[in-house]
């Protein structure tokens, strides 16, 4: 197989910088030397393209593929991270402790909070080893970087890392390769020298651990946060972590890339790892669809509903743990260590002998447990202790620690308190996790959205987002919150609408439950009486259902009503069906060019009266929502709001000129690194890993 390794044009960045993968853009020339690209690949027909996401490679690879079908990105063609040193000058780089490692060593010492360049060899061999698989004798096109196109001549050329530095390919060059058929990428074939004894520390080589748990004194504890920073820690450390939890009860879901539903707190887990979700990672969601009922999801897919009542007593408790077990069973043949979370508290005694998420997982793992406890809200001595004391023997045996959350004040002044804790129980204090509010993770639990403020602020765009009370999937507006002048805040009553200036309804659960009660608090006429008003208005999912002219529920999968009228805003119908999509997807804004992504989750069809326009093309086919005008649409697309184009449309912000940032992956990954900054400053982590250590 040929590969024609392409560079990236010219970046626009001042010489001297590290920028690794933070997103920048090209330079001004980038019109002028596409061209010129354009002109050195002549007529060469590819079979593929692959490109790095970064927007440097991404919009030259838009460019050289008229077909968006044959258009791929993949992360692991993205240049080396270079952590906490990316923006800063080499020059003050240079003077650090910890440059003076990586320079000595830089094939196995990692940047600070970035990687070493052997595992971005490791990334680019996988990614060659999946080409192999996937690719015929067509010649195929890749979009990258420098780092990249030398980790390749390293791998294909059986060359040591070392050798290939001297390897200099210009802005909007060609590197050409050829890749055998039956070469291998295998370490003993492609020899990584190192330059020192110490071992370094990589996904398949590093030292088994026991799995980690994280469990609670009780729900909202932040076992999902601590979860996380572990997540990325290891990661950091040079392991290739996962996360899991048996069972997880929340309307914040997420699709796999395989169209799967996970709870969105594992998906996000599985961002902090660098992986992929997968529906293994999460092999139980409960959806709550009223006070008493909740759609089961078992393995990605829509079982049925059922009561409290029903799934904790009727349902074969044994059968149900070792489909789970059998889903850990997957990842742990993949993945080290396993970073698990537990659910609500695990001194619910009278649920023990239903447990599939909490310390039956533990002893059936074998795994270390860390108990987390909020001491913000009081009585910690009491949780952590009746907690403890309520275990069994073989229960109590695998504590490990105690993670003690959200403190605020002098950590100084408790070390009294966690030596009478500690005393007390006999339980070492692992950690002491400062509170903070600087550090953007996204949170499981719609609890926070209390907290809000309903506000309206004079100097900015006020967004209003209803309040429903089977909202979900809240973290469709995370991106507009970060925006400075956005003003973000959920509406409850019609009240709340009237300084609004874009009003929002979510995805729901129970579409019809949600449409009735905006009926009766009179919020479904504020609604109307808005539009009508010239207030732009768009709706997501279960919020693009409520928006049309009714909603048939034949099957009942809502409940008992089986049609009712929705707003008549929109000229839809909507059917709902007890088949669920679930999928990632790709998608072009109106008429934009640009590529957005985003994911779909929802029962039902939605169909137009007349002829009309759809809001995005996916895929450049298949149409998706119904747009009415500038100010009024609606959509299947959760993550819509996360794509610029459809910001700029909907808040008349042109970001560009203004100076936002809206690169929501770096922003992303930067958050996951001061969250795991913060968890590491604060915890005994010798105590962890010498907790983990497999005797």
């Amino acid at each position: 197989m040929k590969v024609h390794l392409l560079r990236h044009t010219k970046p626009d960045i001042q010489e001297g910088i590290c920028y690794g993968q933070t997103d920048i853009d090209l330079l001004s020339s980038f019109d002028t030397e596409k061209e010129d690209v354009h002109s050195l690949l002549g007529s060469t027909k590819y079979g593929s393209i692959y490109s790095s996401p970064l927007k440097r490679c991404a919009r030259l690879a838009r460019f050289l593929t008229p077909d968006i079908n044959k258009l791929n990105f993949d992360d692991r063609l993205m240049e080396l991270n270079f952590g906490s040193w990316e923006m800063k000058p080499w020059k003050e780089i240079e003077k650090s402790p910890e440059a003076v490692k990586w320079f000595d060593d830089y094939l196995n010492v990692p940047t600070p909070g970035g990687e070493s360049y052997l595992l971005l060899l490791e990334r680019v061999r996988h990614f060659i080893e999946d080409l192999k698989e996937n690719q015929s004798k067509n010649s195929v096109l890749i979009v990258t970087h420098l780092g990249v196109l030398r980790a390749f001549s390293a791998i294909i050329t059986n060359t040591e890392p070392r050798e290939v530095f001297g390897l200099n390919v210009g802005y909007g060059k060609i590197y050409e390769i050829e890749i055998p058929p039956d070469s291998t990428t295998t370490r003993e074939h492609a020899p990584l020298s190192r330059s020192s004894d110490t071992p370094v520390v990589e996904p398949e080589d590093a030292p088994l651990l026991r799995p980690i748990m994280f469990v609670g004194t009780g729900s909202d504890v932040g076992k999902s946060i601590i979860n996380t920073a572990f997540c990325r820690i290891f990661k950091q450390d040079g392991y290739h972590p996962a996360p899991f939890k048996a069972q997880n009860m929340s309307l914040n879901s997420f699709a796999t890339p395989d169209g799967l539903e996970i709870g969105r707190a594992q998906a996000v887990q599985a961002e902090a790892c660098g992986i992929d979700c997968e529906v293994e990672m999460n092999p139980v969601l409960l959806k709550p669809t009223g006070d008493t009922e909740s759609q089961v999801v078992l393995l990605g897919k829509p079982v049925g509903h059922q009561s409290a009542v029903e799934y904790f007593n009727q349902t074969d408790r044994d059968i149900l743990f070792n489909k789970v077990m059998a889903a850990y069973s997957v990842l742990e043949q993949k993945y080290n260590p396993i970073v698990i979370e537990g659910a609500g508290s695990i001194s619910e005694i009278n649920l023990r002998d239903r447990d599939i998420t909490n310390m039956r997982v533990a002893t059936d793992k074998k795994a270390a447990v860390f108990l987390v406890a909020d001491i913000d809200r009081g009585g910690l001595f009491g949780s952590v202790y009746g907690t403890l004391e309520l275990l069994l023997p073989d229960e109590r045996e695998l504590i490990e620690g105690i993670i003690i959350n959200k403190f605020r004040g002098d950590l100084s002044l408790f070390e009294s308190g966690k030596k009478q804790l500690e005393l007390l129980t006999g339980v070492p204090v692992t950690a002491i996790i400062p509170w903070y509010d600087s550090i953007f993770i996204e949170e499981e639990d719609s609890v926070v959205l209390k907290t809000k403020s309903v506000t309206a602020s004079k100097d900015k765009v006020n967004v209003a987002v209803v309040l429903l009370q089977h909202m979900s999937n809240f973290t469709d507006f995370l991106l507009l919150e970060r925006i400075k002048t956005v003003h973000l805040y959920y509406a409850s009553t019609p009240d709340d609408l009237k300084d609004a200036d874009v009003i929002i309804l979510p995805g729901s659960k129970n579409t019809i439950a949600d449409l009735n009660h905006l009926r009766k608090q009179g919020m479904a006429a504020a609604i109307i009486r808005a539009h009508q008003e010239g207030k732009a208005l768009f709706g997501i999912c279960g919020g693009y259902q409520m928006m049309g002219l009714e909603i048939r529920d034949p099957d009942k999968v809502e409940g008992n009503v089986e049609i009712i009228p929705g707003l008549g805003i929109l000229p839809v119908r909507t059917v709902l069906t007890p088949a669920k999509t679930t999928k990632q997807v790709s998608f072009n804004f109106l008429d934009s060019d640009e590529n957005c992504q985003g994911y779909e989750i929802h029962m039902g069809i939605t169909e137009t009266d007349e002829q009309g326009s759809p809001l995005c093309l996916i895929k450049r086919d298949r149409p998706d929502g119904y747009f009415l005008n500038q100010k009024t649409w609606g959509t299947y697309i959760h993550g819509i709001f996360d794509n610029e184009v459809v910001l700029s449309s909907i808040t008349g912000i042109e970001f560009s000129s203004e100076g936002f940032n809206l690169d929501l992956k770096a922003f992303k990954e930067q958050q996951y690194d001061k969250l795991a900054d913060l968890v590491r400053q604060n915890t005994d982590l010798n105590q962890v890993y010498q907790a983990l250590k497999i005797e």
